[in-house]
Order: C-alpha cells, then sequence, then structure tokens
C-alpha cells in the first residue's frame, strides 16, 4: 500500500510539472499558475510530492529499500507523466484563440487522491 501510495504522489508531481512545462512552451499559462498561487500550488506539491512520501517510505521499509523506491519512483513517474502530457497535450491541441488549453486538474485530482490514501495508511 505505500508503494501505491508514494508512486500516485511522484505522479502527481510529476504531472504538476509536466502541465507547467507545456503551459510555458505555449505562452499559454492557466490562471492557477499565476501570481500567488502558484507559490501555493509548489509549496502544496512539494509538501505531498516529495516531503511525504519520504517520511512514509522511511517509516515503512528499511532505508536501503525506502531510497531505491524513492529514487526509482520519481524518475519513472517524471518520464511516464511527461510523455502523457506531451502526447495528450498534441493530440488534442485545440486552435490557438482559445483560452487555457492546458488542463491542471489531472494533476490536482491524482494529489488529493494521494492525501486520502495517507490517511488511509497512517489509519
Amino acid at each position: 500500500m505505500s508503494l501505491v501510495y508514494c508512486f500516485l504522489v511522484f505522479l502527481s508531481l510529476s504531472l504538476h510539472n509536466a502541465t507547467k512545462n507545456v503551459a510555458e512552451e505555449d505562452g499559454d499559462i492557466p490562471t492557477i499558475y499565476r501570481g500567488t498561487k502558484t507559490v501555493l500550488l509548489n509549496l502544496w506539491f512539494f509538501l505531498t510530492g516529495l516531503i511525504a512520501p519520504t517520511i512514509t517510505m522511511f517509516l515503512y521499509s528499511k532505508w536501503y529499500w525506502a531510497i531505491i523506491f524513492i529514487v526509482a519512483g520519481l524518475l519513472i513517474s517524471m518520464v511516464m507523466a511527461n510523455n502523457y502530457v506531451y502526447k495528450y497535450h498534441i493530440v488534442r491541441r485545440p486552435p490557438l484563440y482559445i483560452p487555457g488549453r492546458v488542463d491542471a486538474r489531472l494533476s490536482l485530482i491524482t494529489s488529493m487522491i494521494s492525501v486520502i490514501m495517507l490517511i488511509v495508511l497512517i489509519a
């Protein structure tokens, strides 16, 4: 259960980063990535995407397995998220006059699911 949780958290962090990369490439940055919301969103994904799974892995496994799972999980999820977001964005790319072509909801939904899984894991 802790491995599934960590992979889901790493995936949400990677989806967040990949979505920001696509938005910056297009020059079409959604309102959720503007202003002070960006600081809060980055803080949220830092806490739920890096700090919480690291603590969880060190609590539920031996230290050397935790390091291996954290490094492998981050690398695999980054590659998966970047490939998914880029392919999905290129396939469904609407005309340029439509505002907000980048969808940030998937990373937020996976982050919320991972927080629920953390609560279940702790309880």
